[in-house]
């Protein structure tokens, strides 16, 4: 299973999901299920109720899925996929502290668990633990066998950005968008950095890349437009603040947008 560990996805995924009580009697009444069985039934049994919990999160019934996996990790506490899953699920949550126990936990039991490591990474960058999540993303920016590269090197360009270490930020986001030439994100994060920069010029052409990767992303329209307000192109800085209201919606950059479009 690939889960993504883009942090903005998973809190609009995850905002307003909510338990029943029932669900907690449910998973109480799972205590005690592995007594008596063999080692190799455990695992088996765990194996079968990670499924289930794999196929419930695939369907967003997230109350099922935790279910599935509280069951999974009674047969097994040390089912490193069961653990990850968990983890990621609660992480959505914005449940940071169990979530980050619950990746260590999974990367103690496998310690080449790429996914999780980075997955641990960005728990800590959440919570802004940021040279936390660059001791635990270094490492992993070197593994040869890791699929998604680019992600790490951009977590990582982020977090020394937000130590305020632009410098180092920059040559790992700039990597970040060599891996990944089509990287939006870590096209506008350079452009961000740039801008405050006053490095203009510089800026619009990551902002403006980003934008033609990502027509949808709207945070690159709202620097744009900032860099077009300082050149004096109000109505082209207009159309841009109106095209990131229009995308981003409620969301805090969406209000930002509106306002400054004048609508």
């Amino acid at each position: 299973m690939k889960i993504s560990c883009l942090y903005a996805c998973i809190r609009r995924e995850f905002t307003g999901l909510l338990l029943s009580f029932a669900f907690f009697v449910l998973i109480a009444a799972a205590g005690g299920c592995s007594q008596g069985l063999k080692k190799d039934e455990k695992n088996a049994k765990s194996g079968f109720h990670f499924q289930l919990a794999r196929n419930y999160y695939n369907d967003r019934n997230i109350p099922m899925a935790l279910k599935e996996l509280h069951a999974s990790l009674e047969f097994d506490p040390e089912n490193h996929e069961a653990l990850h899953l968990k983890g990621f699920i609660l992480m959505g949550r914005q449940q940071y502290d169990e979530a980050i126990y619950l990746f260590k936990e999974a990367v103690r039991v496998k310690k080449d668990f790429f996914e999780a490591v980075n997955n641990l990474g960005a728990a800590y960058m959440a919570v802004e633990r940021y040279q936390d999540a660059i001791d635990v993303l270094l490492p992993l920016s070197q593994e040869a066998l890791y699929p998604t590269p680019y992600i790490v090197h951009g977590n990582i360009g982020w977090s020394y950005y937000m130590l305020g270490q632009a410098k180092e930020a920059m040559k790992f986001l700039e990597l970040s968008v060599f891996l990944n030439p089509r990287y939006c994100l870590g096209m506008r994060q350079m452009g961000q950095i740039l801008y405050e920069q006053k490095r203009y010029d510089e800026a619009k052409k990551y902002l403006e890349g980003a934008v033609k990767v990502c027509p949808a992303y709207a945070e690159p329209y709202f620097y744009i437009g900032m860099i077009l307000d300082h050149e004096g192109d109000s109505k082209g800085a207009a159309q841009m603040f109106s095209k990131c209201g229009e995308l981003a919606g409620d969301l805090q950059i969406g209000a930002r947008c509106k306002k400054l479009s004048g609508e």
